[in-house]
């Protein structure tokens, strides 16, 4: 981890603490599916499944 990605996490876990639960939980589950599509697009022969998938608007 680059010493910029660290700043950044410190960062956001600070603005964190000022968002209401509802919102941190929000943000939270952005986070855990951005993690997710990058561990899926790197899976041989997953990431043809995921260009398939609609987005929603």
């Amino acid at each position: 981890m680059s010493e910029q990605q660290k700043q950044d996490s410190r960062e956001l876990a600070i603005l964190l603490e000022e968002l209401s639960n509802e919102d941190c939980l929000r943000i939270q589950g952005v986070i855990a599916g951005i993690r997710l599509a990058r561990k899926l697009s790197f899976c041989p022969g997953r990431s043809d499944d995921l260009k398939s998938v609609p987005r929603s608007a």
